[in-house]
């Protein structure tokens, strides 16, 4: 199974000819080959004396964490618990730490809130910098700027209103009023004419209404931006430590994810491998993504008997890597490595 060879391509790929000792000579078990009187460091000892200290200095954010956060974080709905301000550069703030509650009070104060304490609200980006994680909600703080330009360059940009009758003909030559000529058969005073209407301003954006067809109704069509400033390169974390970080703004408790009402109509088996984030089969590919997220790789291959299979790879060897193969947009295989 060419399965198999990708995960022991990658295993191989991953180790170093270094790592394998060649003649090294057998480790001597004699207790006089250390003298006595000297202390001979434990492997612990030996690592502190080289990182130079002991503290919890985490190891940086990984490419498949990432990828986990933003399959369980974006898109996701929350509950607000704090006013979300509308900067349109983001509120940054210091995860794991207690907020500033004197910068939040500016901020709500200088560009008004996006959302307020109780509103569902929903995550629809996740950006990851060096030392900070930007999240966009119900379309990121810049959402209304944009809406609102584009109105304006929509009415600013065309004439005033016409009327359903056009103007009347114009008089002919020596015709009309004060010519001392009649201008029709019954020698009456020629037809009025319409004026033509003269183009109206703009109106001014603030006072368009944008409520009608607006994609986040519960914040009016506002959006926010949170940046979350770890003050150093991005630690080890998985989807549910950011959303602890999220946490001083956002709820996620008891609230439902986009799919859920799709979700509790499928049968029983269905619904609890997805709740417990793993695919089966029989599953079609909206049920997998509701379970794992979107993979982060797809592999197709054509059968002599004309059939095409899709293989959604989930993880990096020689890390849990979970290979699910689809027909006609069916799960008939999961397999899990190692």
């Amino acid at each position: 199974m060419w399965r198999w060879s990708y995960f022991a391509l990658a295993l191989f790929l991953a180790s170093s000819p270094s790592d394998v000792p060649h003649g090294a000579a057998p480790l001597r078990s004699d207790a006089n080959a250390i003298p006595s009187g000297i202390t001979v460091p434990t492997l612990s000892e030996i690592f502190l004396s080289v990182t130079g200290h002991g503290d919890t200095q985490q190891s940086p954010l990984q490419l498949h964490e990432r990828l986990e956060i933003v399959r369980f974080i974006d898109k996701e709905f929350a509950r607000v618990v704090r006013p979300l301000p509308a900067e349109q550069k983001g509120f940054a703030y210091l995860p794991r730490a207690p907020l500033d509650e004197n910068k939040l009070a500016r901020a709500l104060a200088g560009s008004g809130r996006a959302a307020n304490p109780g509103d569902t609200v929903q995550i629809t980006d996740v950006r990851f910098g060096q030392n900070e994680i930007v999240i966009e909600i119900n379309g990121g703080a810049r959402h209304r700027l944009r809406l609102l330009q584009h109105l304006h360059g929509g009415i600013g940009g065309t004439g005033g209103p016409t009327t359903g009758q056009g103007p009347g003909p114009l008089p002919g030559p020596g015709q009309g009023p004060g010519s001392g000529q009649p201008s029709g058969p019954d020698e009456g005073p020629g037809p009025q004419q319409n004026p033509v209407p003269s183009p109206s301003p703009a109106p001014d954006p603030s006072s368009i209404p944008v409520q009608q067809n607006a994609p986040f109704p519960s914040s009016g069509g506002r959006g926010a931006t949170l940046v979350l400033d770890y003050g150093q390169p991005l630690p080890d974390m998985s989807a549910d430590d950011l959303k602890r970080d999220l946490s001083v703004f956002l709820s996620f408790d008891d609230q439902h994810s986009a799919a859920v009402n799709w979700v509790d109509t499928l049968p029983p088996l269905f619904r609890n491998a997805i709740k417990e984030r793993r695919a089966l089969v029989g599953m079609n590919t909206d049920m997998v993504i509701a379970a794992m997220g979107r993979p982060d790789q797809k592999i197709r291959q054509a059968s002599d008997d004309g059939s095409e299979t899709e293989d959604w790879i989930y993880g990096r060897p020689p890390g849990k890597t979970v290979f699910v193969t689809f027909l006609n947009s069916k799960v008939t295989r999961v397999e899990q490595f190692p």
